[in-house]
């Protein structure tokens, strides 16, 4: 039973040192990810370490609110090009927030709308943020774009809401991106 007892201590002991040695180390960067709760929308930040680990560090509100169910796009938060600011999507109240990302965490900046109905995916490029809206059974969904300044503060790019080319409700809009070369905005939708 004695031998027992201590082979079992012994693999405990070493199944807990690849994690108590991961987060002992210097973390490499971090990983934001959203809650997209209903309630509240919230960053969950992570430290990330060399070794893939991750260690939860922070929640951050974004003054919005989710919808509480998966939203089926990518980019529903996305950092600037230098990395300096984050900006997310509120789906669930039509909105969009914008964020200073600093040495010691995720500074709130504001919460704007989002220039349509059920924002899903966002993209930046030199500091033009543009936002797609999938819309719902009764809004079509189109996109808007924003000026995002060092700050975090964001103004409406003049005239650049747009209807999607299908635009009809509940298209599937699914991600918008800037082309490599920043001239094109490119959208996809969720249907083959």
């Amino acid at each position: 039973m004695n031998t027992l007892l201590r082979s079992l201590s012994s693999i405990a002991l070493l199944s807990a040192l690849p994690f108590s040695s991961a987060f002992a180390a210097d973390p490499i960067g971090r990983l934001y990810t959203m809650s997209n709760a209903a309630g509240g929308n919230e960053i969950l930040v992570y430290s990330r370490f060399a070794d893939g680990s991750l260690s939860h560090l922070d929640h951050v509100a974004t003054y919005g609110f989710g919808t509480g169910t998966g939203l089926g796009n990518q980019s529903a938060l996305t950092l600037s090009g230098d990395g300096s600011l984050l900006f997310a999507v509120n789906a669930g109240n039509h909105s969009i927030s914008s964020f200073r990302v600093t040495a010691t965490g995720l500074e709130f900046v504001k919460t704007i709308p989002s220039g349509g109905v059920r924002p899903v995916s966002l993209t930046e490029d030199r500091g033009r943020l543009f936002v797609l809206n999938a819309g719902d059974a009764t809004h079509a969904s189109n996109i808007s774009g924003f000026w995002a300044e060092n700050t975090g503060n964001l103004q409406t790019i003049h005239n650049s809401r747009r209807p999607l080319s299908n635009a009809t409700a509940g298209t599937g809009a699914a991600q918008i991106s800037f082309s490599d070369d920043g001239k094109q905005l490119i959208v996809q939708g969720n249907r083959i």
